[in-house]
């Protein structure tokens, strides 16, 4: 505001100014930037129908009329004047920004030809622009034209360079990209291994330690994105945490990805929930025989990655410690993993005893430690080889018929509760089938049969197996023909009526 009035005062007291027209252009710049896009226009373009305006002063006017369209979002008109400022000056190599501005104009508006000349001409500049300009320039040529793979070659030459250390991780951002774009338009097995090559490259983007949030965040987006189209939901969870780590907590963006990882929450549970407990069911139902051999093999992994452990001095402090390395393939994070935990705390046990959670618990004096001290001793001796003993495991699979009885119906309940996520929230109709089928298969609670029924006959129905669906629709009224589901089929209308009381 104070600038404004400054230019004012000067078109008032000195109208005769040699820097009168520089004045008006500064003063509707002013304008633009108080957001009055459309008033700033007209005088812009008022200012040069005069004949007195050198050819710089046009072409900054020109620029500043573009921007005003541009904050308006009217771009076909943006790319009009900016492309008249472009033409007072015919030197490239002294107008090359407003020249990469004006291809991203022409790119926004899907004029691929022209957007793809224009970055060409800032390209063959070479080192007579700003290296940034250079390296953008392939990156935005390469969005706007159908030979994939020449770009992809292209930019793999530019990050062989050592002048463009400082934006391979860009680069390796936008091989990603057209290996996603490539595999889109191919067939499905081809895809796979396109996007394979686009993980690859995400992966080496964030690799090269960026320091433009905006970009890393990009890349874990774009992972979680091409996670949650594999089906893979676990993964796209972990790395939407990670975008959001990334972003502005205030951002509509955040809010976005926010909203969809929230909606992942619940299945990553159950997912999770059912892993577990199907794993350990296919213990309990093993022959005693392959057992020992999956714990002995297992007990070989451990002692390995002890060794290796040793070896390359990654213990953290404590070289007999497994914390750091114990099932790194099944466990994010030391405590999500129960190996580890058991083994951390006998490890604590038998160098400190039983402490109580107080301040300079280290100094003071655990009864443990005078009770017994032999029984400690033999204590500490079985528990420091238990974790490589077949027994250890062995002992610790549930036998009791109660604990197993308990531990499929937690298993049931985790598929029925995916089926339904599946079906509902995600509208993938074949695992939420896939869920129910394993769950009707597995003896389940007679009060989740008629439920899982009707879901699996309205999956087939959007999935136009209209034969199966029927199947299971008379199985539903000739079965369970007590239940609201028989009801629904039935008379869906009477159903319908009935709200009100269900609800009471």
């Amino acid at each position: 505001i104070p600038a404004l009035e400054a230019f004012n005062y000067i078109l008032y007291k000195y109208p005769t100014s040699e820097y009168i027209n520089k004045v008006k252009i500064w003063k509707e710049k002013i304008n633009i930037r108080l957001d009055q896009n459309k008033y700033a226009i007209d005088n812009l373009k008022e200012l040069m129908e005069e004949e007195n305006l050198l050819n710089e002063e046009i072409s900054i006017a020109n620029s500043y009329i573009a921007q005003a369209f541009i904050n308006i979002e009217q771009i076909d008109s943006a790319a009009y004047y900016l492309k008249k400022a472009n033409q007072q000056n015919n030197n490239i190599k002294n107008n090359f920004r407003k020249t990469f501005l004006l291809a991203q104009l022409y790119q926004d508006l899907s004029i691929s030809d022209t957007a793809y000349t224009l970055y060409s001409e800032i390209i063959d500049l070479h080192r007579k622009i700003p290296r940034e300009f250079y390296i953008n320039s392939f990156i935005k040529r390469s969005m706007v034209t159908d030979s994939i793979d020449a770009e992809i070659a292209e930019l793999k030459l530019l990050t062989e360079n050592f002048e463009n250390n400082n934006f391979v991780d860009i680069i390796f951002y936008q091989i990603a990209m057209l290996n996603l774009k490539k595999g889109n338009a191919t067939e499905e097995l081809v895809s796979t291994q396109l996007d394979s090559l686009a993980v690859s490259n995400f992966n080496k983007s964030l690799r090269s330690d960026p320091d433009d949030e905006i970009l890393i965040a990009k890349n874990y987006k774009e992972l979680a994105e091409l996670n949650f189209r594999n089906k893979d939901y676990l993964n796209a969870g972990l790395y939407y945490d990670s975008t959001l780590s990334e972003l502005n907590s205030r951002s509509r963006e955040f809010r976005r990805i926010k909203k969809k990882r929230e909606n992942l929450d619940d299945l990553i549970f159950y997912e999770t929930l059912s892993s577990e407990l199907d794993s350990i069911i296919s213990l309990i139902k093993m022959p005693e025989k392959e057992r020992e051999e999956y714990f002995n093999a297992y007990i070989l992994k451990l002692q390995a990655q002890q060794e290796k452990s040793k070896q390359k001095n990654k213990n953290y402090g404590n070289s007999n410690s497994l914390e750091s390395n114990i099932n790194s393939d099944l466990a994010l994070f030391y405590f999500y993993n129960q190996t580890a935990v058991a083994f951390g705390k006998t490890d604590f046990k038998n160098r400190w005893g039983n402490r109580r959670l107080e301040d300079n618990w280290r100094w003071s004096i655990s009864p443990s430690l005078t009770d017994d001290k032999n029984a400690k001793n033999k204590e500490a001796s079985i528990n420091k080889d238990s974790i490589f003993s077949v027994n250890y495991y062995l002992g610790l699979i549930p036998k009791d018929p109660l604990i197993i009885d308990s531990i499929n119906t937690r298993r049931n309940d985790a598929y029925f509760r995916l089926g339904a996520i599946y079906k509902d929230q995600f509208e993938e109709y074949y695992i939420s089938n896939n869920k129910l089928f394993a769950l009707l298969e597995n003896q389940p609670l007679i009060s989740l049969i008629p439920p899982s029924k009707y879901f699996i006959y309205k999956n087939f129905l959007e999935l136009d197996s209209l034969n199966q669906a029927e199947q299971f629709r008379n199985d539903i009224i000739v079965n369970h023909s007590d239940t609201k589901y028989a009801t629904i089929l039935l008379d869906p209308k009477s159903a319908i009526g009935n709200v009100q009381n269900a609800i009471e």
